[in-house]
């Protein structure tokens, strides 16, 4: 059997990278799996003893920006004060799980809460200003940064939302 039918026995493997289903087992690192993908050559584990999600983080970040101290979000979460503030730090600098989680929460409120591409994008840009303290009109850089993990990981609704908001943009400025 290759390794490649002994994943189809398991759960569904996936790149956190690429999103590929096309991975193979690559070897045991401290008694967990390593897998690779075909697709983006990049190795991952599915088990992730000491690491957060994404949301995770960004729920947690929301907790102490809105006023917790980080030591109540800290003993809320788990998570040690230093790793909070590292967290917090690393949303300043465009981190790319933040940047991910930012992108999850946008496609979130586009596909669940039937928002449209355009308040998607505000409410996300908004969160990032809160979570980052930094005015939303600073926030070119992570905007564009935003947009192109949106582009990897939207379904093809979410990406003809987008052409249509940027179409009417254009043709708003279009107009004399």
């Amino acid at each position: 059997m290759t390794d490649l039918e002994s994943l189809e026995d398991e759960e569904q493997i996936l790149c956190p990278r690429c999103h590929s289903q096309d991975c193979v087992k690559n070897g045991i690192v401290r008694a967990t799996q390593r897998y690779r993908c075909r697709g983006c050559k990049s190795n991952f584990s599915m088990d992730f003893k000491h690491r957060w999600p994404h949301s995770s983080k960004l729920i947690n970040l929301l907790c102490y920006r809105m006023g917790d101290t980080i030591e109540s979000v800290s003993e809320g979460c788990g998570a040690t004060p230093a790793t909070i503030d590292r967290w917090h730090s690393e949303a300043k600098e465009h981190h790319p799980w933040f940047v991910r989680a930012m992108a999850e929460q946008a496609l979130y409120a586009f596909e669940q809460e039937n928002d449209s591409v355009e308040k998607s994008l505000c409410d996300a840009i908004g969160m990032y200003a809160f979570i980052t303290a930094r005015h939303p009109d600073r926030a070119d850089e992570f905007a564009d940064l935003l947009i192109c993990e949106l582009a990897r990981i939207a379904n093809e609704d979410f990406a003809d939302a987008y052409r249509s908001f940027v179409n009417s943009l254009q043709s708003e400025r279009d107009v004399p």
